[in-house]
This record gives structure tokens, sequence and C-alpha cells, in this order.
């Protein structure tokens, strides 16, 4: 009777064994499909993503996915609710025309089906959504964006540290270096020294003495959408000069 009880605890640790193994091969290889570099996808590195997906509870989800060497960037901001962003950050994979975002644990949390131009949420089993608006389950591809990304860069590398811009009426501020900043607008362009800034790591304010009177740039770490291009910019931007006050949006390049 000892005999029998014998092998078959011999045989069950042996299939125990066998099972481990086999997950921790199984996860080994997983987890080396995630590191593995994405340079080599058919995907031109960063792109930029946007759409507005299903909401069960507002009218939809305007949502941007960045796609970057080693990670993605996804940002979302429900309609008609609160104002503030919710962003995350993680790996990302594609395999055979299927893209998939994944949280800190390597769990699967979006998949979408991949098109250079387009992108097309699927279910968590990788199939097609059936919808009556297939409009709100994809994701269209921004060049504008790519481009804007790709100018900033050239801009750092030239040594300007913050760009800063908006719209009706037009202007743009670069600070370059420790502390000279360009102020342009359609009338005129000005290059002065700024004072270092003052206020907290979310909330910054810079400011000048000038002829034409006192200049202050006020940033503020929320994103903030370009109204004319579409680019989302980490911080609002609010410029007060001579009583007047302009508002856009801002990003740190450095």
């Amino acid at each position: 009777m000892n005999k029998v009880v014998n092998i078959a605890i011999i045989i069950l640790l042996a299939i125990f064994i066998s099972f481990r193994i086999n997950v921790a091969c199984n996860e080994l290889a997983r987890e080396k499909q995630i590191e593995a570099p994405q340079a080599d996808t058919k995907i031109e590195l960063p792109a930029f993503y946007t759409g507005v997906l299903p909401c069960a509870s507002c009218p939809g989800i305007q949502y941007w996915l960045i796609l970057k060497k080693d990670h993605y960037e996804e940002i979302s901001r429900y309609q008609d609710r609160d104002p503030a962003d919710f962003s995350k950050t993680g790996l990302w994979t594609l395999a055979n025309d299927t893209l998939r975002i994944l949280d800190d644990d390597h769990q699967t949390v979006k998949i979408f089906l991949y098109d250079d131009d387009v992108l097309e949420l699927l279910d968590r089993e990788e199939n097609l959504i059936d919808t009556v608006h297939p409009e709100s389950i994809r994701l269209t591809k921004s060049t504008e964006s790519r481009s804007i990304y790709q100018q900033h860069q050239k801009l750092k590398e030239e040594g300007v540290r913050l760009i800063a811009s908006g719209n009706e009426p037009f202007w743009s501020v670069r600070i370059e270096g420790e502390n000279k900043l360009n102020f342009l607008t359609p009338d005129s362009t000005h290059s002065f020294d700024i004072n270092k800034p003052s206020g907290s790591d979310d909330k910054l304010n810079y400011s000048a003495e000038q002829d034409f009177g006192k200049f202050h740039l006020n940033l503020e770490e929320k994103y903030c959408q370009d109204t004319m291009s579409g680019y989302l910019f980490t911080h609002t931007a609010t410029i007060e000069i001579a009583g007047n006050s302009m508002d856009g949006c801002a990003v740190f390049l450095d």
C-alpha cells in the first residue's frame, strides 16, 4: 500500500514540476516579447493617435495615445465632466497587426487592430466590436502632431528650453538657456532676460520689467490642446503684458 502511495506522490510531484516549468517558460517568453525594442516595428515613432472612445456614463472620452520607442503615453478626458485629465504610461507591443497596451504589471488593458492611419478598438477576445457607430472605436493618426514634435526636438537641440503659444490673437514665447526670453506677436518681437520662476512645481510664474511694461508668463501643469493644430501640450499658459492677458499652451523641452 505504501509503495502505491509513494508512486502516486512521485507522479503528482512530476506533474507539478512539469506544470511549473511550463508556466515559467511561457512567462519568460512573454516577458521577452514585452521587453523587445519597438524600434524595429513598421510604425514611425513617435506616433500620435487621437479619437473619442465610448463612455457608459458620459457622451464620450477624448483619448490621446502616443507611441514612443520604449513606452506609450495615454491621456483621457471625460466629456461633460470635471476637466481633470487622466494619464498613464506603460509598455506596448505590436504583432500580426494587433497592438496591445499594457499596464505596469504587463497585463493587457486595451487591444487595437493596427493600421498605419487608424487604430480600431477590439474586445478582450481580439474580435471586432459590433457597433452602429464604428467611428466611436477608432483612433486617427495625427501626422501634424508628429511634425510639431519633430520641430520641438530641433528647437531643443538649438538650446530652447520652453515653448508657449496662443491663437486669436497669435503670440509665442521661447525661453533659451538660463533666462533669455523671446516674445513674438504679428506686430512685434521682443528679446529680454527674465527672472527665475517663482511658485510651485505645478504652477510657475516668470516675470520681467520692460519698456513696454510688466511681463508675466504663468504656467500650470495641465494638459492643453492647441486650438488650431490639436497638438497636446503639457501645460496651460497665460501671458500678462501691459495689463492685457492672453491664454495658450506650453511645453518644456528639457
